[in-house]
């Protein structure tokens, strides 16, 4: 009937029957074969359906060609999903879209493009699938649109994982960047219209990897948060604790990174995983170090702030491996802080729970600084020592010893100081010119306390030029160095210890005195003169004017006070009369003799100063003793304004006559040798 009436209203009933038959007989294949044979003829707008008068039977016949299509199509889509067989998707999805062409309007359509979106997706056409999906999310009720954007986001994935390079069996690696972000962009579309949709916590899950595989980190942040709030019970949720804030710490955000992976370990102590727990606990520090640091580089001025986040970091992580780098810097930014105790306490605490940190050397050092800055001079000074005496062999130790000592003194405790200085000098031996100059000021010191009367020989026993001579004092030690280091010696140290020397020979010289008889007495005090007078040229020989002035006074003093001591001298107890006045003169030409030496001595001492030096006490002390002397000279001298007769004094011989000859070696032989009298020089 179908071939000789194909036209006729009962040509439907006909194909019909004929499935019918093929179904009760058991031939599924040929009916299926005979539905996509008959369909055809049936579809709207079809030969047979314009030669239709009647609505209802071109209705009917429209029907029977879409529910022989769709039945068709959903046997292959079944087969299809059972053996994966690339055909029954095909057959399938042509089927689909020819019940989708021609129905377009169909109440069924949505539910048909799912089907199709399936069939392509499996086919590998992924455009195709994403279409139908869209079309489906856009007409179908809210559970096929649901279903749809879930299957756009699936395929789109999936697309997106198709370019994953292959390795093996698996594919590794990151895909296409822009089909990452159209996956990321599907699941926001599924969760804008449907924010409780049952995958959600998936699709924020598969959002935020892959925005932080592609390095998104803000994006990767924002979608772990929001799935953390959202799906507290997901099993997910403290992985994606630990992400997130591994994510905020990708994008340097370390303050926000610290937080959140405390949050981390809760929830991973919480739920029992143990490495996620291990990789939180390490990233919490290391998080709050790099705050501290970017805060550092932010605002380099603020240096209370940068002490407390480093102080904060070591002391809540004490264990953290850069602790102890934590509290060093905390320690100097303190001090750029003008905070010298917060400084101390935080590189103390360094030193103590870190013994090994590289840093606790400077730490001593810093520490010593701080407390300087502070005006603790005594806290400084044994700072510095402590870093000295841990630290002997470091360059900086010779320093450390000597400020050390430096601020004792100024502190003052001068024994302190003095013990450092000297240990000083027993540790840096080879450091002559500091110990020259620690030795100087302890020898001025030694110098400054003698006792009134006690000779300076006591102070210098073992000086001399022994190396290895045990030095009795500190300033027989200096001499002892500056014989072998002349020019790192102190001139007027040196200056002043000679005339201290002439000052104790002088003490002796001056104790001598001239008994009969005198041809011994004379050489034993003319032998105390002279050396006294050699150590008084030692100090004028260096040239310190205030030595040089006093030993030159001295020098002079020394000779006149020797014709003094001539001058008292005893007389022998058997001369009388003219042989003691023969004695007398011959001991007043000797006296004469050192007057005059004396006075030169100060004359040539006062011709060579300038008007400056005229202020000087010895300068003063030799013009009045000079001035003195001349002015004496002259005293009673009437023939200086009138002229006398010559003529011998009484009882005197003439210097022609036998017995003054004989007179005056008799009284030579008394006196022994003395030097003969300058011309010019007055008579007694």
């Amino acid at each position: 009937g179908l071939k000789r009436y194909p036209l006729h209203p009962d040509a439907l009933i006909g194909a019909q029957r004929l499935i019918e038959t093929h179904q009760r007989r058991g031939r599924l294949d040929q009916a299926r074969r005979a539905r996509l044979e008959v369909a055809s003829r049936f579809v709207p707008a079809s030969a047979w359906a314009k030669a239709q008068a009647s609505d209802s039977v071109r209705s009917a016949g429209s029907q029977f060609a879409r529910a022989s299509w769709k039945t068709v199509a959903l046997e292959h889509h079944r087969k299809a999903r059972d053996a994966g067989s690339r055909d029954d998707w095909r057959e399938a999805l042509q089927l689909y879209q020819k019940l989708l062409s021609t129905w377009p309007e169909d109440a069924e359509a949505p539910a048909l493009r799912l089907n199709a979106g399936e069939a392509s997706a499996q086919l590998g056409e992924y455009p195709a699938a994403l279409e139908h999906y869209a079309a489906a999310a856009a007409t179908g009720r809210d559970s096929v649109a649901s279903h749809a954007l879930w299957q756009r986001v699936a395929v789109t994935d999936a697309w997106y994982q198709s370019t994953r390079a292959a390795r093996g069996r698996e594919r590794t690696g990151l895909g296409s960047d822009s089909l990452g972000r159209a996956v990321i962009t599907a699941g926001d579309e599924l969760l804008d219209r449907f924010s409780d949709h049952p995958e959600s916590g998936s699709i924020l899950w598969r959002q935020a990897n892959l925005a932080f595989g592609h390095g998104w980190f803000e994006r990767a942040a924002s979608d772990f948060g929001r799935m953390i709030v959202e799906h507290p019970k997901d099993a997910r949720s403290p992985v994606a604790a630990g992400l997130r804030a591994d994510a905020l710490f990708r994008t340097e955000r370390f303050e926000a990174a610290g937080i959140a992976y405390e949050e981390a370990l809760t929830a991973a102590r919480r739920a029992g995983l143990d490495s996620l727990e291990r990789h939180a606990a390490a990233a919490i520090p290391i998080s709050w170090y790099r705050h501290a640091e970017s805060v550092v580089a932010a605002d380099s001025s603020n240096h209370a702030q940068h002490a407390a986040l480093f102080e904060k970091l070591a002391t809540r992580w004490p264990q953290y491996e850069h602790a102890h780098v934590a509290r060093y810097r905390a320690g100097l930014a303190y001090l750029r802080a003008g905070s010298a105790r917060d400084a101390v306490r935080v590189l103390e605490a360094l030193i103590r729970d870190h013994p090994k940190s590289e840093y606790v050397q400077d730490a001593h050092l810093q520490i010593a600084h701080a407390w300087e800055a502070a005006g603790e001079r005594e806290k400084a000074a044994q700072a510095y020592a402590d870093f000295a005496e841990r630290y002997p062999k470091d360059a900086s130790a010779g320093d450390a010893w000597l400020k050390a000592a430096d601020l004792f003194a100024a502190a003052g405790s001068e024994p302190k100081a003095d013990a450092l200085r000297l240990t000083y000098i027993r540790t840096f031996p080879n450091d002559v010119e500091n110990a020259m100059e620690i030795l100087e000021g302890l020898g001025r010191r030694e110098l400054a306390g003698i006792a009134p009367g006690r000779p300076i020989s006591s102070l210098l026993m073992a000086s001399g030029s022994s190396k290895t001579a045990a030095a009795s004092s500190h300033l027989a030690d200096y001499l002892r160095r500056a014989e072998a280091h002349p020019k790192l010696a102190s001139p007027s140290l040196l200056a002043q210890v000679r005339f201290l020397e002439g000052e104790e020979a002088n003490t002796a010289y001056s104790a001598a005195r001239l008994p009969q008889p005198l041809e011994r007495s004379i050489p034993a005090k003319q032998k105390l003169l002279e050396k006294t007078l050699a150590s008084y040229r030692k100090a004028v020989d260096l040239g310190v004017p205030e030595w040089a002035h006093a030993s030159a006074f001295r020098i002079g003093e020394a000779l006149v006070a020797f014709g003094e001591a001539l001058e008292k001298s005893q007389r022998p107890a058997d001369l009388t009369g003219d042989d003691l006045v023969a004695y007398e003169d011959v001991l007043y030409r000797q006296r004469d003799g050192f007057f005059d030496r004396g006075e030169g001595v100060w004359m040539e001492l006062l011709r060579s100063q300038s008007r400056e030096a005229q202020a000087d006490e010895w300068i003063a002390r030799t013009r009045t003793s000079l001035w003195g002397r001349l002015a004496n000279r002259f005293y009673f001298r009437p023939e200086v304004e009138f002229p006398l007769a010559a003529a011998s004094p009484p009882g005197r011989l003439r210097p022609d006559s036998k017995a003054s000859d004989t007179e005056s070696a008799t009284a030579r032989e008394s006196l022994g040798t003395a030097p003969e009298r300058t011309p010019g020089a007055h008579q007694p």
